[in-house]
């Protein structure tokens, strides 16, 4: 069943595992806000992690922690945390609100 998985990164490699991510075809989402220093450049919304849209019972939890600059899914127990739809919902226009000031 598909759902929303929080996936912690290496340190400072967010953007990394999010182009990694992207290279493989799965659907990940990498909250960022700009940064005062410069158009182009940004810092993780929240250090350290980003989102993946994933069925695990087709890709397996193994393929999402051997990605490189991924150190694997947020985990209670063995169980990996499923995010809540409307937390996403409530996240993004935050996050857009954020770089549009």
């Amino acid at each position: 069943m598909l759902g929303w998985y929080v996936m912690h990164s290496n340190p400072q490699k967010e953007k990394w595992l999010y182009d990694q991510l992207d290279t493989l075809q799965i659907e990940a989402y990498y909250p960022s806000v700009r940064t005062k220093s410069g158009a182009n450049k940004s810092k993780p919304y929240f250090p350290g992690y980003l989102f993946v849209n994933v069925d695990l019972q087709l890709t397996g939890t193994s393929l999402l922690q051997w990605i490189l600059g991924s150190l694997g899914l947020v985990s209670f127990g063995r169980e990996p945390a499923c995010v809540p739809d409307g937390l996403l919902q409530r996240i993004r226009p935050h996050v857009d609100e954020i770089n549009n000031i």
